[in-house]
């Protein structure tokens, strides 16, 4: 099972890494349930609101403005270096407040407020320096290890304790639970229902009222 539910988190991080706006969006009714049957139903009602307004209440410009400009923003131009918009404002809000803040006799807020606006100019300053004197350099990444022994040990785990080889009356110690499963049964027992309760509680009115003729500006040209 776990094999199986990876995946779509490699799906999903796959696709914030490279753009890819529209297999995120089909990721969403996955997410839901997944988050439903794990107990995070705060984020499945997110999910929820997110999902009906991309479907039945956004107009097009509002859901392409939502799509191209409120999920991922990537700063360097470079292939799959896209980023979630709010771990790029926590990376500012880091700047502003530790990196780049005003030290001395004459730090201010006035002065963080001044500053704060040329953080993304300061930023290419300190890697362009970086690279003319070859400084100590502290990526913002994290390097990728070698695999191959990491691999080796796993089989060797597995193979020691037998995981994936049937044995007749083994008992488990537990039973893992199927998230999925269970979210879609908790999302239609218990988490929609409440979210329709709590979005009926305002009354919506259809009803138009227009100004009569007398009030209406004349679009005539003046005599």
């Amino acid at each position: 099972m776990w094999n199986r539910n990876v995946l779509y988190y490699l799906a999903l991080d796959n696709a914030m890494r490279g753009g890819d706006i529209g297999l995120m969006e089909d990721l969403l009714p996955h997410l839901l349930f997944r988050f439903a049957g794990g107990g995070n139903h705060k984020y499945a009602v997110e999910i929820l609101e997110l999902l009906q307004g991309l479907h039945r209440e956004w107009p097009d410009d509002v859901k392409d403005f939502v799509q191209q400009n409120c999920w991922l923003v990537n700063l360097t131009g470079k292939p799959n270096e896209f980023q979630a918009i709010d771990l790029v404002q926590e990376h500012t809000v880091k700047d502003v407040k530790v990196t780049y803040r005003p030290k001395g006799p004459n730090s201010s807020w006035a002065l963080m407020k001044a500053r704060a606006p040329a953080i993304p100019t300061l930023r290419a300053i300190d890697k362009y320096l970086e690279a003319q004197f070859r400084t100590l350099y502290r990526g913002t990444g994290h390097t990728e290890p070698s695999k191959e022994a990491d691999v080796q040990l796993l089989e060797r785990f597995y193979d020691e304790a037998r995981v994936h080889q049937y044995q007749c009356g083994r008992d488990a110690a537990d039973n893992v639970k199927e998230f999925v499963s269970d979210g879609v049964r908790i999302a239609q027992t218990t988490i929609i229902p409440k979210w329709l309760a709590r979005r009926e509680v305002y009354p919506r009115s259809s009803r138009q009222q227009w100004p009569s003729t007398g009030d209406m500006p004349s679009s005539a040209p003046p005599a």
